[in-house]
Order: C-alpha cells, then sequence, then structure tokens
C-alpha cells in the first residue's frame, strides 16, 4: 500500500531534536530555519514559544512545498522573567544561584505545518522543575562538568563523560526530565540539583 503522508522535514540545526525524532523511526530531514529568534516586547514565554515553533516552519515552507514541517522551541521562566541561553560559565553559575530554591517552567512550543495546504497545527507545553538549595560548590561543579564549557583545547580523556539535564542546567543541554547520569570516568555523580 501506498504511504500517503507527505515526507517531514525538522526546521532545527539541533542534534538533540533530531536524536528525539530519531526515536519515531520515520524518515525525515533536517534544515536550519534561520530566523530571528529576538524576544518582542510585552510577549509573554508563551507566545514567543508558540511564535517561534511556527515561524521556524514557516521559514522552511518554501524550500519543501509538499511536506510536513516541524518547528520547535524551548524557553525557561524563573520568576516570571524568561531566561536566556547562558553562554558563558558565569552566566550559567549565576542562572543556578538564582534558581537555588526555587520553581522553573519550561515551556515547549512545538508547530507542524502541511506547507502544501499551509495549514499549521501548534501547542506548548509546560513543565516545571523544583530546584533544590544549591550551595556555591555544587552549582561551579555542575557547571565545570557541561562540555560546552570546557577548553576546546582540553584531552578528551580529561572531560567528563556527563550529558547534564536541561531542568537543572538552566539550557546548558536539552534533555527530558530524569535523574541525572554518573559520569563513567569519575566515582562520584554529578551533583542533583532538583526535587522529583
Amino acid at each position: 500500500m501506498e504511504n500517503l503522508m507527505p515526507d517531514l522535514i525538522l526546521a532545527s540545526s539541533s542534534p538533540y531534536r533530531r536524536e528525539l525524532l530519531t526515536r519515531l523511526r520515520l524518515p525525515f530531514e533536517s534544515a536550519s530555519p534561520d530566523i530571528d529568534e529576538s524576544h518582542r516586547a510585552g510577549e509573554s514565554a508563551e507566545e514567543l514559544v508558540r511564535r517561534l515553533s511556527a515561524s521556524k516552519a514557516e521559514a522552511l515552507a518554501g524550500r519543501y512545498p509538499q511536506h510536513l514541517v516541524i518547528g520547535s522551541d524551548q524557553v525557561a521562566v524563573l520568576d516570571g522573567n524568561i531566561l536566556g541561553k547562558p553562554h558563558t560559565p558565569e552566566r550559567a553559575i549565576q542562572q543556578l544561584r538564582d534558581a537555588s530554591g526555587k520553581s522553573v517552567t519550561f515551556l515547549t512550543g512545538l508547530a507542524l505545518l502541511n506547507s502544501a495546504s499551509r495549514r499549521i497545527q501548534g501547542a506548548c507545553v509546560p513543565f516545571t522543575v523544583h530546584f533544590r538549595h544549591l550551595d556555591e560548590s555544587r552549582i561551579r561543579r555542575y557547571v565545570e562538568a557541561v562540555p560546552r564549557f570546557q577548553p576546546a583545547v582540553q584531552p578528551a580523556a580529561a572531560r567528563p563523560a556527563v550529558r547534564p539535564h536541561p531542568a537543572e542546567a538552566l539550557h546548558l543541554q536539552r534533555r527530558h526530565p530524569g535523574s541525572p547520569r554518573q559520569s563513567r570516568r569519575t566515582a562520584q555523580p554529578l551533583p542533583v540539583l532538583f526535587k522529583l
């Protein structure tokens, strides 16, 4: 029987999002939507992720005119404020200090666009994480374990084999909620930063 479902396109260059979609065992291609992801004045966190998800999908509609295009975006909200990606160890440490003992809500926006009919469906899924009270040494140990903040010239064998959790790291790595993994190369586990 002929498969009538249009081909899937993931509007993302994120390895993590590609990994997630691969789990469905459906064929797809991925492409970067290359859009402006700036937060607009007066825009709520939910409005932001919904808009960016839809914009990412729509940005690829011209290149893929007979496809289903998936767009997605995620933000974290602490005390009513949208947290940006930390980009530096210092900023990551400050974000974790700010989150200590508090709740952070992660909002994930998802859009599915049929580029032939131009019909689009969207959703926003919240997930709230409750952080433990974090001392400075735990915060610094966590950030030091994040691969993107380690020197590029550091030998691979010296890098911790740890993949941090997004709910703990506030955008340092994007992973699903769950227990932090223990490094296979070290005896000590990654600090647990949130409550279950």
